[in-house]
């Protein structure tokens, strides 16, 4: 493997949640320049009720111009754990509170460009108000038997990464039943 030494870095484009960097490596005796995504991270939650039902969201995301599932999810703030962070998005978006929260683990979205990182969560979730959506959300609360998560992924329903992500890591630390049979 050859070494990778940073030698020039300038930011190019600064929005509210990143910030786009054209970086300089010298890799041996050349050169190579490469745009990054810097995001400050961000974290998902799986969150499951009392009678066994995942909370998936419903929502429109214009990037790819589809209405897709996923598991609560959102930036982290400045000066916020990721913990706090889960709990807080679960909160805003469900209206429902994280009775305990377990960490699962974590990804990296796009490591050829963005250095965003996923912190993943399980949490057992307990009903405390109505959902407190910030104006570019417009989540619709979909509650489907744990049980059902399997074919949602298997259909094409849930194609976003981090959700898969969850179910799977959730699955490998005994918190959602093995697929017998997909029906």
């Amino acid at each position: 493997m050859r070494k990778w030494k940073l030698i020039d870095s300038k930011e190019v484009l600064i929005e509210n949640v990143f910030t786009v960097k054209k970086k300089k490596f010298k890799v041996e005796d050349d050169s190579v320049e490469i745009d990054v995504v810097e995001h400050p991270g961000a974290v998902a939650v799986l969150p499951r009720t009392e009678d066994d039902t995942l909370l998936l969201e419903k929502q429109y995301r214009p990037a790819i111009a589809e209405e897709i599932f996923e598991f609560p999810a959102g930036t982290i703030n400045k000066g916020e754990d990721a913990a706090s962070c889960a709990a807080r998005e679960l909160e805003e978006e469900t209206g429902y509170v994280a009775v305990r929260l377990k960490k699962l683990g974590s990804i990296v979205t796009a490591p050829g460009y963005c250095t965003e990182r996923i912190t993943l969560f399980y949490a057992d979730a307990k009903k405390a108000g109505s959902q407190r959506l910030e104006k570019d959300e417009d989540i619709e609360l979909v509650q489907i038997d744990s049980r059902q998560i399997w074919s949602y992924i298997r259909d094409g329903k849930v194609v976003d990464s981090k959700s898969i992500a969850l179910v799977t890591l959730a699955f490998l630390n005994g918190l959602l039943s093995p697929v017998r049979q997909l029906s």
